[in-house]
């Protein structure tokens, strides 16, 4: 944001446009009581907690591919 600003640009998105991934997972677990988020390897790693965000997203997906759309 402070970037788009600071070249006076308009942000490239919306707050409204998409969901984060803690909304789909906090949403999810209403459905799948029993769901746990995947671990991330390396805690506190961006890397690492990316890919154990997809792999739990993959979970919540093969369920309910609704979702995607």
């Amino acid at each position: 944001d402070y970037h788009y600003a600071a070249n006076d640009l308009p942000r490239a998105w919306s707050y409204r446009d998409a969901r984060c991934f803690r909304t789909i997972y906090e949403q999810a677990k209403v459905r799948m009581p029993d769901l746990e988020q995947a671990k991330p390897l390396i805690p506190h790693n961006a890397l690492e907690d990316a890919i154990a965000q997809a792999i739990t997203f993959r979970r919540i997906f093969e369920r309910f591919p609704e979702i995607a759309y």
